[in-house]
């Protein structure tokens, strides 16, 4: 397999992208509910597309598109239509990923084993799943990588698509391009920026404004996501992932296969040639990792880590690895399996008591007077009970005022007799699971009196993970007086 015909190799080109995309849709079609932490927030914006004509919270992003064509491909039906849409994307990643390789390789064989790697990979089962959106953004990307020391204006319409799909990829697009051309021409790099200083102050005039008036695609206030991500202390992203997603849902084949992330990154830095692009490339993995964020599973270094182990294979590209059919087959063979290293019990959200806690929430709250217009809930719950009954749900309390009688809450991890208690209310209702439906007003009020109690556990509870207790951030905030 090493020098296949050129009749041979694109079938199986063909067939490899086609592969990564069935054994995603294998592993979403685990659970008859959305994949992953935010796939309601984004079926929450495509059901008012379809239904109001605009966003939800508005956005500008090609993936909603992405996702609305296969929706309609479907029938109407937004849970299958996102599954296939995602896993259209992990077969698009497949696909470019193994031309970006046979375009700077022109070696068959070694295109065919980075796209067996991604047909195996449990990262890109999981990444899909829980991050489509910025799968598209990372497909974009390597699109961008593809066109570096080719054509210049293909360069600058591949960043511009970026730019319209997602933060990460586009920022990380503009970070590679920059490098490359310094790793290609440092000898001419400043002479370069000096001679063509008005094209670039234009183009950042024109990113400003673009920042400034179009909403979801950047703005100055995002970098209030930065504030609370910096951390003094150093962390290692592999090792910090390994010891607190715990070994329950880390498989094997998922753990080989961060392990050889890492060791293609060291490998690459440990030969004595690189090209350009490549050195680009590994010098931006490096930065994914920057030590010095800090480390949770809602923060940037989490982010940064998970994009990492889908570059890295990348850079297999400067490899030159004898007998490819045999660790080619090996992959596919593994891919049998290895796809199953998604499990949506163990990485998802618990969506089928969601649907019971929304139900009764529901059934309770329409024999209210007056009728209620907002409950706060935590995150995904908050999107599922927007998308499933049709009523405004947030994991923030509300920065704008509202009458107390129409603002409610579902409260998580507590318990009813308890929250009633304090409360002094005895309008506090049980939901499935640990969950209880009150009044806020009545939420506050047990919050004062845990305080005036001193009552550390309820207090620890109520105000942390996963009961919201904070107003909107600014880079949040800003996107939505843009309504």
């Amino acid at each position: 397999m090493g020098t296949p015909q050129n009749r041979y190799f694109i079938p199986f080109f063909i067939l490899l992208g086609l592969a990564a995309g069935v054994w995603r849709y294998w592993a979403l079609q685990q659970t008859t509910y959305g994949n992953g932490w935010d796939s309601y927030f984004y079926l929450v914006q495509l059901k008012s597309l379809f239904e109001t004509g605009q966003m939800h919270s508005p956005e500008w992003s090609i993936f909603y598109p992405w996702q609305a064509f296969f929706i309609l491909l479907a029938g109407g039906n937004y849970i299958l239509g996102y599954k296939i849409g995602a896993a259209a994307l992990a077969a698009l990643f497949t696909l470019v990923a193994g031309y970006f390789i046979h375009s700077r390789t022109k070696h068959p064989g070694l295109t065919l084993l980075v796209m067996s790697w991604f047909v195996f990979s449990p990262h890109l089962s999981y990444f899909t799943a829980q991050y489509p959106k910025n799968l598209l953004g990372v497909i974009l990307f390597i699109g961008v990588l593809s066109t570096l020391g080719r054509s210049f204006y293909w360069t600058i319409f591949a960043l511009v698509i970026t730019f319209f799909s997602h933060r990460m990829g586009f920022a990380l697009a503009v970070i590679t391009s920059l490098l490359y051309w310094f790793f290609e021409y440092k000898k001419v790099w400043f002479h370069s920026l000096k001679a063509n200083k008005y094209w670039i102050l234009g183009i950042i005039g024109l990113l400003a404004v673009l920042m400034a008036v179009i909403p979801g695609i950047l703005n100055w206030t995002d970098l209030g996501r930065f504030n609370e991500f910096l951390s003094p202390l150093p962390q290692f992203a592999p090792w910090s992932f390994f010891t607190s997603f715990s070994s329950q849902r880390i498989s094997v084949f998922w753990l080989i296969e961060l392990v050889c992330a890492c060791l293609f990154l060291v490998y690459f830095w440990a030969r004595p040639t690189r090209s350009a692009l490549l050195s680009a490339l590994a010098t931006t993995c490096i930065l994914l990792l920057f030590p010095f964020l800090e480390w949770s599973f809602t923060g940037m270094a989490y982010r940064f880590f998970m994009v990492f182990v889908l570059l890295a294979p990348l850079l297999l590209a400067a490899w030159p690895i004898p007998m490819l059919w045999v660790p080619t087959l090996a992959l596919l063979l593994a891919s049998s399996w290895s796809w199953k290293s998604y499990n949506p019990g163990l990485h998802d959200p618990d969506y089928r008591l969601f649907d019971h806690c929304s139900q009764k929430a529901a059934s309770i709250l329409q024999n209210q007077n007056p009728s209620p217009e907002l409950l706060i809930a935590p995150n995904a719950l908050a999107a599922f009970y927007t998308f499933s009954q049709k009523t405004d749900a947030m994991p923030w309390i509300p920065e704008y005022p509202i009458a107390e009688d129409k603002l409610w809450r579902i409260a998580g991890s507590v318990w009813r007799k308890e929250v009633a208690y304090f409360a002094q209310d005895s309008q506090v209702y049980q939901l499935p699971g640990r969950y209880v439906l009150l009044r806020e007003k009545s939420w506050q009020n047990a919050i004062q009196h845990a305080r005036s109690t001193q009552d550390s556990a309820f207090l620890n509870q109520a105000l942390n993970w996963p009961n919201p207790s904070q107003k909107r951030p600014a880079f949040l905030l800003n996107k939505k007086k843009r309504q």
